[in-house]
């Protein structure tokens, strides 16, 4: 199946900030993908030949509210959001298809990322290529639409095709072409060429090897078209059975896509962390597993969200293989999943300074009384893995009421040691409350 070009996954993978620069995107735009810095209405045959330029390529998004040059994350105004969130489906559409042939197939959203608002266009890859301008648009600029014009996505821009790109167009679309045929043969072939007629839904006839017979609209109308392999339970309706698909479209109406205007949030590791803490309960929790594997590190609660999403632990891991990240963060995922290795560290009584400090701490969280200001955050926490899956869930409000109160104020300030510690902490809080549930 094709990921969703609009998922959490997709589009995490687009914001991803340079590293240099963390308020500009680290993509360029490219072959799928161009940046407006705002959404206007006016602008509309722009947007049109990039989408033109996509469906004849490999599919494409626009992202508005990224400024040109440098690739600034800002966001879209108050005033382009309300205009993009304004946009009229039906409306987009039917102008997209005045202009263009065959139908385009888009899709949108609005994607919250670091408490600002991008509007994200996607354009499908087009079936049946090329895409041809119908009409030429009345402005002159580098952005109008010329009737007969063919655009196509190269690396960073949209233009009118090339030979070669063109070729290659017309050269798939001929084998398709054929391919088609041979499979319509073989079916043929099966059912015997003297058992197989042609249904023409145009003229609402069937030709056989002895003539056409016509069959009433009436009968038509009634007709309940199956795929073959499945089976009419409504007795007494007449069954066609029919092998592929059929789609009829009355001339001069345009047929609209259904869509549902959605607003996809970011998942950062901050939202990972605080929604586990405060254990709410998330529309898309596989997809928080999924965030994981891209973050710099494989120690964040995921039984939480396994849980949530009501999959067992072998069908996580399956999920986690199929994400498009490589990096050191989904190894370790799949090593604590796979091994279920346990953050749970037992306390040696010593008489050491350190192993005072530890069972200091760890009094503190029996009683729930850690103090406010924590002189010593690595000991705090490793007192808290020593803590056993009871005691963790008797004292399961305050420990995740203070690991939330801890996480805000010291997790941004803290060495890599200390916020290793911090992490480590809030995976045994997890494994403990919810390994066993999954």
């Amino acid at each position: 199946m094709l990921q969703d070009p609009l998922s959490n996954e997709a589009l995490d993978e687009l914001f991803q900030v340079s590293l240099k620069y963390e308020n500009r995107i680290a993509k360029r735009e490219s072959a799928v993908l161009e940046f407006k810095e705002s959404y206007s209405p006016a602008n509309m045959a722009q947007y049109f030949k990039a989408m033109a330029s996509f469906a004849n390529n490999s599919g494409g998004y626009i992202i508005f509210g990224i400024g040109d040059s440098p690739r600034e994350l800002i966001g879209l105004s108050n005033a382009s959001l309300k205009k993009f969130e304004g946009i009229k489906i039906e409306v987009f559409t039917k102008n997209l298809l005045d202009y263009f042939s065959p139908e385009i197939k888009w899709d949108l959203c609005t994607y919250m990322f670091r408490d600002q608002a991008y509007g994200v266009i996607y354009t499908y890859e087009l079936n049946a290529k090329p895409c041809i301008c119908k009409k030429t648009t009345d402005s002159k600029d580098k952005s109008s639409l010329k009737e007969g014009d063919i655009y196509y996505r190269y690396s960073g821009r949209s233009e009118r095709i090339k030979y070669e790109q063109l070729n290659e167009i017309i050269t798939d679309r001929v084998q398709a072409q054929d391919k088609k045929w041979f499979t319509m043969f073989n079916s043929i072939a099966k059912i015997g060429i003297d058992e197989a007629n042609v249904l023409s839904l145009k003229d609402r006839t069937i030709n056989t090897s002895k003539g056409r017979v016509v069959i009433d609209q009436n009968v038509i109308d009634k007709l309940s078209f199956i795929k073959e392999g499945e089976f009419n339970e409504v007795k007494g309706k007449p069954t066609l059975r029919l092998i592929g698909d059929i789609e009829a479209i009355e001339k001069g109406k345009y047929v609209f896509q259904q869509f549902t205007k959605r607003v996809v949030k970011a998942i950062e590791p901050n939202n990972i962390v605080l929604d586990f803490l405060r254990q709410e309960n998330v529309d898309n929790p596989t997809e928080y597993i999924k965030r994981i594997c891209s973050a710099t590190t494989g120690f964040f609660p995921c039984y939480y969200y396994i849980y949530l999403a009501e999959i067992s632990k072998d069908e996580a891991l399956e999920l986690i293989e199929k994400t498009t990240a490589r990096g050191n963060a989904k190894r370790k995922l799949v090593e604590r999943l796979s091994n279920m290795t346990s953050e749970y560290v037992p306390l040696k009584k010593t008489n050491t300074q350190a192993s005072q400090y530890k069972h200091m701490y760890r009094d503190g969280w029996i009683n729930e009384n850690i103090e406010e200001n924590i002189e010593h955050l690595g000991y705090c926490m490793q007192a808290l893995r020593s803590l056993t899956h009871k005691e963790i869930l008797e004292h399961r409000e305050y420990i995740l009421k203070k690991m939330e109160e801890i996480y805000l104020a010291l997790y941004e300030l803290s060495d890599s040691t200390g916020a290793n510690e911090i992490r480590r902490a809030l995976c045994r809080i997890d494994e403990a409350l919810f390994a066993e549930m999954n």
